[in-house]
């Protein structure tokens, strides 16, 4: 079926064509072909023709988008610190890459106050106190000695593979104890018989009164003590 088409486009081009098939829009010829235009960047497609023609910022025989973040030479029109182009429809931006959010002097600066990701709008999950550092960009915690885990809250465990051999390990925080059976005391890198005594001249004190107090003591070898008020120390 043939018939007279008038197109009026909104910028002020009339288009007329006579005897031309009725088709849907997008669709031109005898048989209603598909347009090869782009849907976003075309404002009309030729019914005889298919021809595109672009909308502004659009180009090409099939009116794609032109690529404004990268000239023929490969150059990005945002040359900012810490930014990346976007293209948008006619124009582009520039945006601050992850980590790093715009000051008021419009350059880009990295996050701070434990916060993290596009614009610094999340907060770090890294535990306050037991963490070193947050990575702005990934938000990944890197966690002060003795402390691991994704948060750093977990005490690294100084028991792991068991250092003691074959004695009881206590982990203590950054550190471990070896512990003997009774009598024993860990000795450079040996349990060994041990054993203290205690012996004063004067039997019935008085409180409050100085007195002379006697330690003997016996060790499979010989070591320099250093005196202590703690009768259950460990001798490294």
């Amino acid at each position: 079926m043939f018939s007279l088409t008038v197109i009026l486009l909104h910028f002020g081009i009339l288009v007329i064509s006579v005897g031309a098939y009725i088709c849907p829009p997008m669709h031109y010829g005898s048989s209603c072909t598909n347009c090869s235009c782009s849907t976003k960047g075309t404002r009309f497609c030729h019914p005889n023709t298919g021809k595109c023609l672009c909308k502004t910022g659009f180009t090409g025989p099939n009116c794609f988008e032109t690529d404004k973040c990268n000239d023929p030479g490969g150059n990005s029109p945002c040359n900012e610190p810490y930014t990346y182009c976007v293209n948008t429809p006619g124009s582009f931006s520039c945006k601050c890459k992850r980590g790093y959010t715009r000051m008021p002097s419009g350059k880009c600066f990295p996050c701070t106050h434990g916060t993290r990701n596009t614009d610094c709008r999340s907060k770090c999950d890294c535990h306050y106190d037991r963490a070193a550092a947050c990575l702005s960009e990934t938000g990944i915690c890197l966690c002060k000695q003795g402390w691991e885990g994704i948060d750093c809250s977990k005490s690294v465990d100084d028991c792991y593979p068991n250092p003691c051999s074959n004695k009881k390990c206590k982990d203590l925080h950054q550190g471990y104890s070896c512990l003997c059976g009774e009598n024993k005391r860990y000795v450079k890198g040996q349990c060994r018989e041990f054993n203290v005594q205690l012996m004063v001249r004067d039997e019935n004190p008085v409180f409050g009164q100085w007195m002379d107090v006697y330690i003997f003591y016996t060790l499979s070898h010989e070591y320099l003590i250093n005196p202590t008020l703690n009768p259950d120390f460990i001798y490294e």
